[in-house]
């Protein structure tokens, strides 16, 4: 081999090595960042993912706080692996249940946050995801409080409403969903 051959070679060799080590940066920076923002346990969005739903809130979109219900019971009972059963089982359920362009995150513990993107009866949506939970039969069912985003009211006015209505369902007995600011009666059994 010429030295003009192998002094030729060996730069496309190294760019070639330089891609491909790029190309693997690149993959890993990825993971990195899904990993960043995904529950490990239910495969959920997490925390963070749960801010970033939030920023993108538009007025009409309804932001929903699931809490599942006794839940120190589940994990007393069937310890911490019975408890992170239910766990994933409801992460499960909710990205099966969620339409595509919504949104769902594990906020923390047992505390998951969704986001209805323009839904016209979010109360009605939230109900019928807490009747498709309890017909699985699980260990334990959720409260839910929705709250409606709009335009003169800061993102943090919206969620803040979203989780006194949570704990409003909580307070008046548990396996219910409410809606911020109104009186509707509840359908949902109660635990």
């Amino acid at each position: 081999m010429s030295v003009l051959a192998l002094a030729g070679e060996l730069p496309a060799r190294l760019l070639a090595q330089l891609r491909s080590a790029r190309d693997t940066e690149r993959a890993y920076a990825a993971l990195c960042e899904t990993e960043a923002r995904t529950d490990s346990l239910t495969g959920l969005g997490n925390r963070r993912h749960g801010e970033q739903l939030l920023d993108t809130l538009q007025p009409g979109d309804a932001v929903v706080m699931l809490d599942l219900d006794h839940f120190k019971a589940i994990n007393d009972r069937f310890g911490h692996a019975g408890g992170d059963r239910v766990l994933r089982d409801l992460g499960v359920y909710l990205l099966a249940s969620i339409e595509t362009g919504n949104g769902v995150a594990r906020f923390g513990g047992e505390e998951f946050l969704l986001i209805f993107r323009d839904e016209t009866d979010p109360l009605a949506a939230a109900e019928e995801l807490a009747a498709g939970w309890r017909e699985r039969q699980p260990l334990t069912a959720f409260s839910a409080g929705v709250s409606v985003h709009r335009q003169d009211r800061p993102l943090s006015i919206t969620f803040s409403e979203a989780d006194t209505a949570l704990y409003r369902a909580k307070r008046e007995g548990r396996d219910r969903t409410h809606m911020f600011g109104t009186q509707i009666p509840d359908t949902a059994a109660v635990s």
